[in-house]
Formats: C-alpha cells, structure tokens, sequence
C-alpha cells in the first residue's frame, strides 16, 4: 500500500470532504513527502561515503557530506516548515471546519433531533472527536508518511546496490501487509464501538450533571451514580476489548517486520562470508535495514490506534453530516392567513405511532386548548405545527399552505414557542429577552417584560436587567424564568404562539402571573395551548380532547362540561382538587 493510496484516499478524500477542498492536508502531504525523501536519501548516501572510506580515499567523501548536508537542511527545514504549519492546519482548519461544519448541520436539524442521546452524541463528537483531528497534520501524517517513504526511498538505493539484498528486504512485505491490514480491520471496528460507548457515557454525564437537583432532593445520588456507572464500565470494556483485541495482529505485524530484518542480516552475512559483495555495500545495507524496520514497526502501532482513531472519528463527523435534515421548497410559499389545521395528520416515533389520522382546525387569532391524559400525543401535536418534525402521514396547514412548502425558515419567523422546560443561555435578563428580536429598542424590550410581569422580578434582582441568569436560568426560580420566556416570546410579536404545560409545575403566586402573562401573549394571536390546569383553559375558544392520538371530544369549554364526556369527569375532577384546603389544628384538639 503506497502512501498516496493511504493518504489521498482516506484522510486527503475524507478531509477534503469534512472541510471542504482547502482543508490544507494536500500541502501538509508535499511537505511531509519532501521531509521523508530527503531523509531517505541522506541515508541512502551512506552507500558511496562508506564505498570510499574501504577504499581508502577519504578526501573523496567529502562532496558526499556535503550532499548529505544539503539533504539534511532540505529534511530539517521541510520539517520545521510543515510541523509549524500542522498546527494551524489541525486547529484552524481541520478541527475548526469540521466543529464548523458540525454546528452549521445542528442548527439545520429538526429540533426533534435533540433527544438525549443525540446531544450525548453530538457532545462527545465536538469535544472528542473534532480534537483528534487536529492531530492529524501534524503528528498522525507525518509518521504515516515517513513510515512509507522513508523505506521506500532506502529501498531503491539498495536495489541498485545489491539486488539480492534488496529481495531479501522485500521478501517479507507481502506478508506485512497482510498483518497490516488485519491490525487496520480490528482496530477500526473496535474503535467504532469505543466511540458509540464514549457517546453513551458523555450522554450520562450530561444526564447526570443537569439532573443533581431533583436526584439529591430525592435521595437517588447512588442510584443515579449507578447509571453512570454502567456507562463507564462499558466504555472500559470497550478499551480493554481494543487492547486484547489488537495485541495479537500487533504481535504478529512485529515478528514479520523483524522476519524481514533477519533476512535481510542473513544475506549480508551469506554474500559477505563468500566474497560475492562489497565490505562497504554491507556496512551500510545493514544500516539501512535497520531504518527500514523502525518506522515500518512504527506503522503497524499508527495502524493500531491513530490512523484507525482518525479515520473513526472523520467517518463520525461524516455521517453526523449526512444525519437527514427536513426537506426545505426552493421558493417558500407566503401563507395567507394565520389560522392552523391539521389534516389527517399521522405521526409516531419509530414502531410507536403517537398521532393517528387527527383533523384539527385552530381558527386565526383564537386560543385552542389541548388536554388529555398523559402519552395522548399533546405536546407531539403541537410540535408537529412548530415544524419539530413533518408528519409520517398527512399534513400541517398554515394559511391553507403545507409547512413543507413554507419551509422551516418561515414557519419559526410566525411561530413563538413557550414551554415548560425553559432554558436561558448564561448572560444577563436584557439579552435573554433580546433573543426574540435582537434588534428591539429598549422601549420594545421594557414594554414585552411588562406584559410578561418580567418587571418585578427585574426589581427584585441585584443588577436589574444586567443580572445574569446562570448555565440554563439556574440563579431564577422557575416562575421567573418562565416569565422571561414569555417576555421574549412577547419581543418577537409572532402571529401564532405555540404555549406548552406551562403552569404545571408553578406555586400559586407564579401561577397566577404567568395566567396573566398569558392572557397578554395570546391577545389578537392563534393560539394553541397545551394546559393541565384550568386557568389556562377556562379562557379558550375551542378545547380538543386528545386520547390515544385521537381528538374524542371538542367544543367550547362549557360545552364539553355540559356533554359530560371525559373532558366534564376531567373538570370535575380538577376542580375539586383546586378547592381542596389544608386544615391545620393545634396539638391537643381534636
């Protein structure tokens, strides 16, 4: 195997592929190639120095050093050179285009991509594998190339030398390349599975970081340090299963290597003890042997463990790249109005169908309430309008156009998004607000967080609107947090408003601002609500009753009370639990 072959058809096409034609890596190659055969020729040299030495003519050998100095600059400069350039090659490019490449890719997924594991995945593929990377023109390439070259140039001299010795080092190659290949195969697909384990505990980790809270307030540190457990005692069964698993070819990569050397020492001592070769042709075959041998051995542990980590994690950011986005139309269509329909909308998460042929209409400008047991497909339904997923079967309307036809681009620009599960980025209120539209005058800004009742936390904080929230919101309470997100939804004025169980996890005093708030958010807007209690849906114009990705009931709330239906045992069933009361008795009285 040739070092174009290694190089241009794996990390060169592969590269060139990740980060584009001006990875850089084509320059890092002639550089290293120039390195590898200037040395290979100083050391090939050594055959006429040694030749006029023996003969007695040491005046003679003086051009040759001087060529071989030449040689030696030309070595050492090339490799100063292209080592000084790896760096910015590995770091700017390579690891740089590809995290970009990466995070352009992300930011073109559905959101229902970011489940966990995907973002466990995609985690460990810009911490870990995007680093590797940037070993690649420096250190991997380097040592690949003059692992290939360096002998290959050494080699040449000695044929034209003695061509028996130079059989004699040739002998063994097929053989080499049969355990090279061997040690590649087990290499790379052990590192596979290295890597989805990597994935796994980097996905636990992040589990395990965002999850202390609700586990030290519950009691399940061990259990949770249990799950994490498992997950790196697969990944070291993951290593130790690499180690065992190339030690064997490694060995047997070596003994060939040093196979060869032997015959190569036993020729030079068959052709020199019978007078049929040159003292001088000895001294110096032998020593090319032995340069020969070390970078081949050096080769078989690159095999091993950094051609085969490089290559696992490139393929890595390859697939990740070819991870299927939405369909996006050519020529977005304009909808002509901001009512929503649903129309025989199917939709499941693999085998497990979540949606089934449901028709809804949410009519412009009106409030629609979802409720329905746990697992209906409440918070799927409304996804599906934001464009999270397309639906498996069927279509979502917006003006009477299909989202797939409007794109996701303009669907997200009429489209404002209030969860539970609020997540500010660590800056201060001012720009976590801001992101609704970042170019909102503070007039815009101060009037949303008014609505939003954002304005007497913003009092309460020890620098106003320049208080930072923390990783994720973590320095509010969730009320709080829960209003700066409905203050940015309110700053981005879209004309349909996506509200998801936002009240279900509130006390009383947070509850009944957010009611507030919400009654400002869905005013003169298309609303569709996903509610669990029943300050949130006393207000609708139309509620759903979704069961089993089915609407069984809609109406009015008061006509679906009137029906007596599951929505009226659902609303009894709340509204006795609002009015329960805690008595509280003094210790003696009965």
């Amino acid at each position: 195997m040739c070092a174009r072959r290694l190089l241009a058809n794996t990390f060169l096409g592969i590269a060139d592929d990740v980060v584009g034609r001006r990875s850089g890596m084509r320059g890092q190659l002639v550089g290293h190639l120039i390195t590898a055969v200037s040395e290979g020729i100083c050391f090939a040299l050594l055959v006429p120095v040694l030749r006029v030495l023996f003969d007695g003519r040491p005046s003679d050998a003086l051009g040759w050093l001087g060529v071989i100095c030449c040689c030696a600059a030309v070595s050492g400069i090339a490799s100063f050179l292209t080592g000084y350039r790896a760096y910015g090659v590995g770091i700017e490019r390579l690891a740089g285009g590809a995290m970009r490449r990466v995070g352009a890719h992300a930011a073109s997924l559905p959101l229902g991509w970011f489940t966990k594991k995907n973002v466990g995945a995609l985690t460990a593929l810009v911490t870990e594998s995007t680093s590797v990377l940037m070993t690649i023109p420096g250190m991997i390439t380097a040592r690949i190339v003059s692992a290939i070259v360096t002998p290959l140039t050494v080699l040449v001299v000695v044929l034209f030398v003695d061509w028996r010795m130079a059989l004699a080092m040739v002998a063994f190659v097929p053989l080499g390349l049969v355990a090279y290949r061997r040690l590649s195969r087990v290499a790379q697909a052990e590192h596979e599975q290295l890597g989805d384990d990597d994935e796994a505990v980097s996905s636990r980790v992040v589990e395990f970081a965002q999850a202390q809270a609700v586990l030290r307030s519950s009691g399940l540190m061990e259990k949770s340090w249990g799950r994490l457990d498992e997950a790196l005692q697969a990944d070291r069964r993951s290593v130790v299963r690499l180690l065992d698993a190339i030690d064997r070819p490694r060995v047997q990569f070596k003994a060939v290597v040093s196979a060869g050397l032997a015959a190569v020492v036993g020729a030079a001592v068959l052709l020199g003890t019978t007078g049929r070769a040159h003292p001088a042709d000895l001294v110096a075959v032998l020593v090319l042997a032995v340069r020969f041998a070390e970078p081949v051995t050096e080769l078989g542990g690159l095999g091993a463990e950094g051609l085969a980590r490089a290559m696992t994690d490139l393929r890595r950011v390859q697939r990740f790249c070819a991870t299927p986005t939405l369909a996006e139309p050519d020529v977005a269509a304009v909808p002509s109005s901001n009512c929503v329909a649903a129309r025989a909308v199917s939709f499941g998460y693999g085998d497990t169908r979540v949606i089934r042929e449901l028709s809804l209409d949410v009519p412009a400008g009106a409030m629609t309430a979802i409720v329905g047991p746990s697992g209906a497909g409440k918070t799927t339904l409304a996804r599906l309008v934001a464009r999270f997923w397309d639906p498996d079967g069927g279509a979502i309307l917006l003006g009477e156009r299909d989202l797939r036809d409007i794109g996701s681009r303009g669907v997200m620009e009429r489209v404002a998004i209030v969860s539970q599960n609020v997540y500010l980025f660590d800056d201060t209120v001012r720009a976590n607000v801001l992101l609704g539209r970042p170019d909102a005058t503070e007039e815009e800004v101060f009037a949303a967080a008014c609505a939003a009742r954002l304005d007497d936390v913003v009092r309460r904080l020890p620098d106003g609107w320049d208080t930072r929230v923390g990783e994720g919101g973590s320095l509010l309470s969730g009320g709080e947090r829960q209003r700066v997100s409905i203050a940015r939804a309110l700053l981005k004025d879209a004309p349909i408003v996506l509200l998801d169980e936002m009240t279900s996890a509130l006390d009383a005093e947070n509850e009944r601002a957010i009611v507030g708030a919400i009654r400002e958010i869905v005013r003169d807007r298309t609303s569709l609500v996903v509610a669990h209690r029943l300050s949130t849906i006393r207000d609708a114009d139309q509620v759903v009753y979704l069961e089993n990705g089915l609407i069984t009931e809609s109406g009015t709330p008061d006509e679906l009370v009137a029906a007596g239906g599951r929505f009226a045992a659902l609303w009894a069933a709340r509204t006795a639990a609002e009015d329960w009361q805690i008595t509280l008795r003094s210790k003696g009285t009965t």
